[in-house]
Formats: C-alpha cells, sequence, structure tokens
C-alpha cells in the first residue's frame, strides 16, 4: 500500500450498508470532489484501493462527513423530526447548551420539539438561532411556531429576534411573563431592515435568570414570504342542492356561505392549507394540502353529506340450552345516508341481566380465552390460569411528560396529564388516537367515569366534570376543605371517593353538590389513584393504587366500613415498569378483555397495564365488531354472541348501544333477550266465535314482557278493560 494511483469509492447516507450505495470507480484524482450532495446532510463514504492487474485493496471504512450547510430558500420549515434528544438539529446553532431537543408534545406538535431548560444556571441573554436564509426581494414575512412556557419566576424576558449579518440581533416580538403561557400557535410578522437580506437569521431568545423558568418548548417553525390569495367556491349537498350558512375555515381564517352556497375567503397567507366545511346537520369535510398562491383565487367546493343509520332487527331475541351457544347477527345500515357514517357499540347488561326468575341463582359464565389480550406490546406473556391478578396486557404511553391518569368509556381508553392541560385517547388495542384539551381546565390527577361523563381534580377541591366527546367542561363540583389527588365514581351511592389531603385520606364520599355524605381513615399510604369495586365476591371495596415511590408498584383493597387494608398485591415482579417510574391512576372496567373485570393502571409517564380482577357475570353477550364505517348505501353486521356456560334456566337482558355521527340519531338502543330453556306456558281455552281473549297469566316469576316477547310483534295487549265478562264469579 500507499504507491496506488487508483482508486474506488463507495458513498451513501449515513448508515448505509456497503453494497446499497453510490459507487465510482476508477478515481485517479486526489483530492476527489464529489459532487451532487445535499447540504447540511450526514454521508458515510468506504474507500478502495486499486492495485493494477485486477489486485483490489479490501475496503477501508466506514468514514463520516457532513456537508456544510448552504443556504436555505424560502418557505423554511423544521419541525424537529429525526433529530436525538439532548442535540439540536443541523445548521442551527446556540450559545448555551439549555436548547435541547426531546421527546415530547407540551408545545401541541408531534413529538420531538425543541426544549429551554432551566439548567444549568446562568443570567443573561441565550439564542437559539436559525440557519441562513434568503430573503432578497421580500419586505415582509411572516414567523409561526408553537409554543408553550413553564413559568417558575419573575423577572425574565424571551421572544424572537432577527438578525442580517449574524452579529446584530435585533427584537421583532418579546413578552415578560408572570405565569405559564398555555399551549399555542403563534404568529409573527416580521418587516424590519433585516428583511430582504441574503444571509437573514431568526432567534429564540431569553433574557434573564434561568432558574426562572421550568421549561420553554416549540415547535412547528416555519418562515415564509407574507404574500397572499384568495379562496372561494361553492358548498352542496348531493340531494338537496346548495347549503346556506355552512362554515368554510382553516386556524383563523372563516366564511360562511350565502344563500347560492357561495363562499369567498380573501387575504389568505400564501401557503398550503388544510381546509374544513362544516354545517350543522351535516359531516364536516377536511381537504387535505390545499395551496394558496399570491394575487390569485384557487376555487375549492365542498359537498357535504348525512349519514342515516338504521339497524335491523330492532329487537334481539335467542334462546339455547344451558351450557349452549348460538349467534345472532344485528345489521348496521347507511343506505339512505349521503356521507359515510361512522359507528361504534357497546353491550350495556341491565340490572337484572342474570335473571328475572327468583329460584334462579346468579352465575359466572367462563368464556374460553378470555385471559389472552392482543395486543401485548410490553413482550411479557399473559398468565393463562384464569385467576385474579392474572396480567393480561399492557402498552406504553406516547405523553412521556405528566401522563398520570386513566379512564375507559367503553370504547377508547383516556389518559390525563398532572402538569397540563391535555388528555390522550387510545383505542382498547393501545394505538395512539388523538390528543385534545378541554377548555376552562388547567389539569388532573387520577380520573373515573360515571357511564357519560368523566371526573378529574387539578389537586385541589374542584372536580371538573368533562364531556371527552364534544371536549368541553361541563360543570364544576367543590368539595370545600379537601385537596383532591384520587378519585372514583361510586355507582351504589351516585357519589365520588376522594383522597382529601393530595395522596392521603381521610377518605370522603362526595355527593354531585359536594357535600360529604361519608369520612372514612385508613391507610397511611400514599395512594395515587382509585377504583370503586362492586363486582368482586363480598363487595364493594375501593382499590388504591400505591405507594407513589421509586419502582414500587401495589393494590391494595379497603375495607369501605373500616377502612382497613384487606389484601395487597404486588405487581413488580410482572417487569413491565421502567426504571425508577410511579404509580399512577387507576380504573377497573369490563370493556378490555372480553369476560372479564380488568384494573386498568396507568404508570406516571410509562405504561399502561391491565391485569383480572374477576369473571364479568354479563359475559353471556359479547359483539364483534365494535366500531366500523359504512358508506353511503352500504351495511356493516355485528355478530352478536350468547353463551350460556353455566348459567341455569331464565331471562336475560341487555341492550346493544350504538353510537354515531348520525346527528338525528346520534345513539340507538337495540334490546336483548337471551333465554336459557323455555319459556314458562299456559294453555289458554278461547270460546268459539270469540276474535279476541284475555287470560291470566302464570309466569313464575317472569315479567310479562318476557313472556310475551317471542310474539309482542304478532299481538294486541290490553292492560285495562271497560267490561269484563267473568262467569265463573257471576261476571
Amino acid at each position: 500500500g500507499g504507491s496506488e494511483t487508483m482508486w474506488n469509492i463507495e458513498y451513501g447516507p449515513a448508515g448505509f450498508e456497503l453494497g446499497q450505495g453510490t459507487l465510482i470507480t476508477g478515481i485517479t484524482s486526489n483530492p476527489y470532489l464529489l459532487s451532487g450532495l445535499t447540504s447540511a446532510t450526514k454521508y458515510d463514504f468506504y474507500l478502495q484501493s486499486n492495485c493494477g492487474g485486477g489486485g483490489l485493496s479490501t475496503w477501508f471504512g466506514p468514514a463520516t462527513f457532513t456537508t456544510e450547510c448552504g443556504i436555505f430558500e424560502l418557505p423554511f420549515f423544521q419541525d424537529f423530526t429525526g433529530v436525538a434528544v439532548n442535540t439540536i438539529p443541523v445548521c442551527w446553532t446556540r450559545t448555551h447548551f439549555n436548547w435541547d431537543v426531546q421527546y415530547t408534545t407540551n408545545a401541541g406538535g408531534k413529538k420531538p420539539e425543541m426544549r429551554l431548560y432551566w439548567s444549568p444556571a446562568f443570567t443573561g441573554l441565550t439564542l437559539f438561532k436559525s440557519p441562513v436564509v434568503n430573503t432578497v426581494g421580500r419586505t415582509e414575512l411572516l414567523l409561526e411556531f408553537k409554543h408553550y412556557l413553564d413559568h417558575y419566576d419573575t423577572p425574565y424576558t424571551l421572544g424572537v429576534k432577527t438578525s442580517s449579518d449574524g452579529i446584530t440581533w435585533n427584537t421583532v416580538w418579546g413578552v415578560s411573563p408572570s405565569a405559564n403561557i398555555a399551549a399555542e400557535t403563534k404568529e409573527v410578522i416580521i418587516n424590519n431592515s433585516d428583511v430582504g437580506s441574503p444571509t437573514f437569521q431568526f432567534a429564540f431568545f431569553f433574557d434573564g435568570n434561568i432558574y426562572n423558568i421550568n421549561n420553554w418548548y416549540i415547535d412547528d417553525i416555519k418562515l415564509f414570504a407574507n404574500e397572499y390569495g384568495t379562496l372561494s367556491g361553492y358548498v352542496t349537498e348531493a340531494t338537496r342542492g346548495v347549503i346556506e350558512g355552512a362554515r368554510v375555515f382553516s386556524g383563523s381564517y372563516e366564511a360562511f356561505t350565502d344563500a347560492t352556497g357561495y363562499y369567498e375567503i380573501d387575504g389568505i397567507l400564501a401557503y398550503v392549507y388544510d381546509v374544513t366545511c362544516e354545517a350543522d346537520g351535516y359531516v364536516s369535510v377536511t381537504e387535505v394540502g390545499v395551496e394558496i398562491f399570491n394575487n390569485e383565487v384557487t376555487e375549492l367546493d365542498f359537498q357535504l353529506g348525512t349519514p342515516n343509520i338504521s339497524v335491523d332487527p330492532g329487537f334481539i331475541s335467542a334462546t339455547t340450552e344451558p351450557g349452549g351457544t348460538t349467534i345472532e347477527t344485528l345489521t348496521i345500515s347507511n343506505l339512505e345516508g349521503t356521507a359515510p357514517l361512522t359507528w361504534r357499540a357497546k353491550v350495556k347488561p341491565l340490572s337484572d341481566h342474570q335473571t328475572s326468575l327468583p329460584i334462579l341463582t346468579q352465575q359466572q359464565p367462563k368464556i374460553i380465552g378470555a385471559d389472552k389480550v392482543n395486543p401485548n406490546p410490553s413482550g411479557v406473556k399473559p398468565n393463562y390460569t384464569d385467576e385474579m391478578f392474572d396480567f393480561l396486557g399492557a402498552f406504553p404511553v406516547v405523553d412521556l411528560d405528566g401522563t398520570y391518569g386513566i379512564v375507559c368509556d367503553g370504547y377508547f381508553f383516556y389518559t390525563g396529564n398532572w402538569q397540563y392541560n391535555r388528555f390522550d385517547k387510545y383505542s382498547l388495542y393501545g394505538e395512539f388516537l388523538e390528543r385534545f384539551e378541554i377548555p376552562g381546565v388547567s389539569c388532573t390527577i387520577d380520573l373515573t367515569y360515571d357511564g357519560e361523563y368523566f371526573y378529574g381534580s387539578p389537586n385541589n377541591d374542584t372536580i371538573y366534570q368533562m364531556d371527552f366527546e364534544n371536549k368541553t367542561l361541563v360543570s364544576t363540583i367543590i368539595a370545600t376543605g379537601s385537596i383532591i389527588n384520587s378519585i372514583s365514581y361510586d355507582s351504589d351511592n351516585d357519589a365520588f371517593w376522594i383522597t382529601t389531603d393530595d395522596y392521603y385520606g381521610p377518605l370522603k364520599l362526595i355527593s354531585r353538590t359536594g357535600a360529604t355524605l361519608k369520612t372514612l381513615t385508613t391507610i397511611n399510604t400514599a395512594m395515587s389513584g382509585f377504583a370503586y369495586d362492586n363486582v368482586s365476591e363480598g363487595g364493594p371495596f375501593l382499590w388504591a393504587y400505591t405507594p407513589v415511590e421509586d419502582d414500587q408498584h401495589i393494590l391494595v383493597k379497603l375495607d369501605l366500613t373500616t377502612g382497613a387494608a384487606q389484601q395487597t398485591f404486588n405487581l413488580m415482579p410482572y417487569g413491565i415498569f421502567g426504571n425508577n417510574s410511579l404509580s399512577g391512576g387507576l380504573e377497573i372496567t369490563n370493556a378490555v378483555v372480553p369476560g372479564k373485570w380488568t384494573f386498568i393502571g396507568c404508570s406516571q409517564n410509562d405504561v399502561i397495564f391491565v391485569v383480572e380482577l374477576t369473571d364479568d357475570a354479563s359475559a353471556w353477550i359479547s359483539i364483534a365488531p365494535k366500531q366500523g364505517v359504512v358508506e353511503p348505501g352500504s351495511s356493516d353486521q355485528i355478530e352478536v354472541n350468547f353463551n350460556a356456560t353455566n348459567l341455569e334456566e331464565g331471562v336475560y337482558n341487555a341492550s346493544v348501544v350504538i353510537k354515531s355521527n348520525d346527528p338525528v340519531t346520534p345513539q340507538l338502543n337495540v334490546p336483548v333477550t337471551l333465554l336459557v330453556g323455555e319459556y314458562p306456558s299456559q294453555d289458554i281455552l278461547i270460546p268459539l266465535g270469540w276474535s279476541g281473549w284475555s287470560a291470566y297469566f302464570n309466569t313464575n316469576g317472569a315479567s310479562f314482557e318476557n313472556v310475551v316477547a317471542p310474539v309482542v310483534n304478532d299481538m294486541i295487549i290490553t292492560q285495562h278493560f271497560t267490561e269484563v265478562f267473568w262467569p265463573q264469579y257471576g261476571i
């Protein structure tokens, strides 16, 4: 080696595999100039010597280099995608190491985001500087970004500066906060002398004692020329023609249609938008990627529609022998709709769902395979012993900065955040669906659900009553003198169990007016979450998730008469929790695993877990699928499965509750009856020539409605009579 005069090079993006890159052979110049590379990009390359006569050396490498930062053109974007945690993006610079990327979403964007942290300590000015951007020919720019400020103390100033030479920096927006700045999208118009420079830069700045903030989060940064266009069009419905009063909007831009269905939005910044059209009684439509051009009119028409739900049959009656199974089909249709029908369904057992015959006892059927939950991203194999505390599954939370409470409404999981007003929504399989806020809510600790609304406290004497579907604060309950952390709805008393001293007791049962119904002295252990249990044998009980200490996760069953701990269970051996994790929220639900009542718990900023509590006595009925979308003119089918394993003869009642986006019929209830065995019967003799009849039924304790349910559509039932003919008694 050392005398070769010809080489081969293979190069590609950092991390590429040898043989998969770009190969250049027969290189004779040294040094060699690679061209066509992307600025501010990291590359790997391999080098091979050509010794002549077919002799080649082994490949050397990889060696790595990063191309220089070029000058960026407008529009300029930065959402920190792909940037490693604790670093900053290529071509950005910082004056202090307090600026770095974190895998969080506090500013309201997607992970990751930029953060300014309070440590290490300093007092003075710090800048997070953008790359150089060419603004030649421009006189006005718009800078847009999402941000959230976690305030600690005063005084300090933060904001945005610009420069044309990288030396002199001019403030274009600044604020001196005295409280948190909630997550918002900020727009800053820039029209100073720096605009028009070929070497324009902007920077986020903080000036003061850095100890006076906790964090400043920034995301989704956009810089573009301040040019404007127009958006216009018509809104119609397929069968009804034009729609008057429809709202067309994107962000702060909006317009309403006139009597001809026409709308026009003038003065829209030239950019790419997602535009939504909505009108009362119709399903909203969003058009993605609508581009507005300078001094041009972009035409965009909308056709709205309305779903129209119908179900068949309207009542389900099934019959099977004890131990038998059967299946009925429920059809959900959108035959007359002009928009997709989105639906979701769940089973609601009635209060007498076991039986209406007093001679029978309640039974709990065993559902084969009920211990298995899928998916199980934790990788820990579920226990199939069908015992209390069997581990059934877990999945990680997406928000690692304050996730605490957990609750389930039968359709979705929801988590709350103890630091911020935000809630995350997951499918029952652990898939993250969306993040939202509730206006008027600051933050929440533990969460609970009463079958209609959700509840949580910001760690004071207030309980929020929240509508998660419409994302609104319904009302508040004030428990005077309490500092509420843990909360659980008591369905037997229509009230709420709470901790009154942060994580600690005494416990109180609080009415919907805030009155104290009961006070209970209990364990002297920190309780991060509550779950009311009126489904396991011997109940009701209150379960506490404890003890809010690193690497400890223990469930404790509390006696609601004495407050004493009756049972404890250590969850740590399941090996699902992260290092230094803390206990969080707790709930009990039968919506996650068919045939089971389960605990669902949230280890703070860590995982959501599912652990068995007991068999579900309502598991004689199940449905699949539980949600879907039906296009206009089409139908979906739900299988209604009945399982009478270990059930004695009797009548079992439930409803299939179907919610949809049909604005006229947002909810339908389909009554369901399962007869195990035979209906009580009575021979009836009808005199010759009678056109009607009446008789006394001996129903053996069953309701008259259940006895006649199979033929109710073929009968006319009269409850009150004006004349009675009863010869046996001389009437």
